[in-house]
């Protein structure tokens, strides 16, 4: 029998209660998500940016949060001090139309020497073309080590 007397936020387990970390891959509407969180009032989110972000939380109170939300790593709630039962997200996407749309971001947004690398190229099949990848294991960290 249900108590009718328990609150919504009684039944809510200690385990529910956890902040969720949210990890923000490229390319995979996280900016949507991002621009919704800064728009809940009633959600507390904390925004990793760097590591300096990561140095805040640690010292903070990373369980007074709802939401922890950035471009971070699995784990990190080890290096923040929550438990090992922390919820993880993302939004995932097809590797191709990400890595494509990627490409185009970096091509029409990006200022920096990545940019202007691939901006060189007339479209993404001479730029594949003419990109030696090496032994790295993905095109973007081979393009951000020259």
């Amino acid at each position: 029998m249900i108590d009718q007397s328990a609150t919504t936020e009684n039944l809510i387990s200690d385990y529910e209660k956890e902040p969720k970390i949210f990890l923000h891959l490229t390319k995979t509407a996280g900016g949507t998500l991002k621009s919704a969180l800064r728009n809940t009032k009633d959600l507390s989110t904390f925004f990793v940016y760097g590591s300096q972000d990561v140095d805040r939380l640690k010292e903070g109170s990373p369980k007074d949060y709802d939401m922890i939300y950035g471009h971070s790593i699995f784990g990190l709630h080890n290096v923040v001090g929550l438990p090992d039962s922390s919820r993880y997200m993302c939004f995932m996407r097809h590797p191709l139309t990400r890595t494509i749309s990627h490409y185009y971001h970096l091509r029409n947004v990006d200022k920096g020497p990545i940019g202007d690398r691939i901006r060189k190229s007339n479209d993404i099949n001479d730029f594949l073309r003419i990109t030696h990848i090496g032994n790295s294991p993905t095109l973007w960290s081979r393009l951000s080590q020259e």
